[in-house]
């Protein structure tokens, strides 16, 4: 699973590449943090792979409320733009496939150790030093929520001036 769930993050990323619309890219989004997020989970700690997941899915929801502000109704397209973009598409998947088996086949050993290493400092994630600066981080980021809010609130409307 694991070589396997890495190559298919590394196709997610390449087909960012291709997205047309703000609906595509948000899909492609969510599965990259879904899958990301099921990959720490099976490596390391499953609260590591929670909060990141979380975090992953409010700035798409952030960034879907802005690009709705933004854009009115794009196209959609199913279709590839040209047969040269599918085909290097399908070449690139490929090619990520076998170095993943490749891979897979030369680090298993190397990738139990790094597991094991992992779990020993996972520990001292966060000390008493660096929990007053994630608390600090947190009171900006209300403090930026509620300037956010209201400037926007003034207006009663979208971000985007109307013409």
């Amino acid at each position: 699973m694991g070589s396997f769930g890495w190559c298919l993050i590394l196709v997610i990323n390449y087909l960012t590449i291709y997205s047309s619309n703000s609906l595509k890219l948000g899909g492609l989004i969510l599965g990259l943090s879904f899958s990301i997020s099921i990959m720490i989970s099976l490596s390391f700690l499953s609260w590591l792979s929670l909060i990141f997941f979380i975090i992953y899915i409010g700035g798409l929801l952030v960034l879907f409320f802005y690009l709705s502000s933004l854009n009115y109704n794009p196209l959609f397209f199913l279709v590839a733009k040209s047969n040269l973009n599918a085909f290097l598409v399908k070449v690139n998947f490929l090619i990520l496939l076998m170095f993943s088996f490749i891979y897979y086949s030369f680090s298993h050993n190397i990738r139990l150790f790094c597991d094991n290493n992992f779990n020993n400092y996972s520990y001292n994630l966060f000390n008493e030093e660096e929990f007053i600066m994630l608390i600090v981080v947190g009171v900006m980021l209300l403090l930026v929520l509620w300037l956010v809010t209201k400037l926007t609130f003034n207006t009663r409307g979208a971000l985007r001036p109307t013409f």
